[in-house]
């Protein structure tokens, strides 16, 4: 009889922690996949050149949240390809150095705005042997890596626009 009322002790312990034992396990990072679309900045009537300086260029990209800057790695930078990419997103635009990962193949590193201007780009770099912080030389919403000589081959440059969700696109303005 004893040992009846202690198991029954002790499950109804067990079933009252069950729940707080499954709260207490490490949340996954979740990703989202999408589709981003880089296009030339839009032309102004006082620039020289009204043709872009390259087509729209299209990547599917894996879109994480800013807590994959604590991973020491991402699997998906080392099978990058001409048509896919891997994005960091922030909540909001921050001044976040370019993170250090356990990534041996080099990537392309854009750094993109709030509205989603690339603001900076950091080519053929090797995120495991970088030696000092890069920051752009304003907040950023975003990092994209895109594979190594992207950023070449497709005439990807500052000031070109990045379209997708994350981004809040800049209000139309006449200069």
């Amino acid at each position: 009889m004893k040992f009846q009322k202690r198991f029954a002790f002790i499950s109804f312990i067990a079933a009252l922690l069950l729940p707080l034992m499954a709260l207490a396990q490490v949340t996954p990072l979740i990703f989202e996949r999408t589709q981003i679309r880089i296009d030339s900045p839009p032309t102004r009537e006082k620039d020289k050149t009204p043709k872009p300086t390259h087509p729209s260029i299209f990547y599917d990209t894996e879109v994480r949240p800013e807590d994959a800057m604590k991973l020491e790695y991402i699997h998906t930078l080392n099978i990058l390809t001409e048509t896919s990419g891997v994005m960091i997103a922030f909540g909001a635009p921050s001044m976040v150095p370019l993170p250090t990962m356990k990534v041996y193949v080099p990537v392309d590193a854009l750094f993109i705005s709030d509205n989603g201007t690339v603001v900076q780009i950091l080519p053929n770099v090797t995120l495991g042997q970088m030696t000092q912080d890069v920051l752009a030389h304003e907040p950023v919403k975003a990092f994209l890596f895109l594979k190594a000589g992207q950023v070449v081959a497709r005439g990807i440059r500052p000031q070109d626009v990045v379209t997708g969700s994350m981004f809040n696109p800049a209000p139309p303005v006449m200069e």
